[in-house]
């Protein structure tokens, strides 16, 4: 996408700002765009468009596949947010294996390493722990499996 003499490559974008909650905002007055991404460690502005129509801003919004984040017919704001799984990694092979399999599901996770006991954290929905180690390798793959199903939709679309 080009706006004015910005060339934007929208698919490595998109890979970028895969494990992310990300919004866009158009201030009308300054007429700039300003894009920001907060992955769980704070809010960060990525790319700021100055001299930009609101045409443009919207136009870059659909190509990021950003919802508006309200109500209005000329939204001035587009949000997308990607939940993204928490493992504490506590050294064990088991939390290995998981890692390893949240990997190759392409499942958006960040690892904390060095912690007392292995859990997932996903707005607390998906929670083990490892005080009994006996049957927690079924446990683990069966959350697996569902979150899985919850990212299904979210992996099969555009970032």
């Amino acid at each position: 996408m080009i706006l004015h003499n910005v060339a934007i490559d929208i698919a490595v974008l998109r890979q970028f700002l895969i494990k992310s909650h990300y919004f866009m905002s158009y201030d009308p007055v300054k007429e700039t765009v300003k894009l920001s991404v907060n992955d769980g460690g704070g809010g960060e502005s990525i790319l700021e468009i100055r001299d930009a129509s609101w045409e443009a801003a919207q136009r870059l919004a659909e190509l990021l596949d950003l919802k508006p984040t309200d109500d209005m017919p000329n939204p001035t704001s587009w949000s997308r947010y990607i939940p993204t799984l928490k493992i504490c990694h506590d050294g064990s092979p088991l939390a290995d294996m998981i890692e390893q399999k949240l990997y190759r599901s392409k499942i958006p996770f960040k690892v904390v390493r060095n912690c007392p006991e292995f859990e997932f954290r996903s707005d607390a929905r998906y929670t083990m722990s490892s005080y009994d180690r006996k049957g927690l390798e079924k446990e683990a793959l069966r959350q697996i499996e569902e979150i899985e199903r919850d990212y299904k939709e979210i992996l099969s679309t555009k970032p």
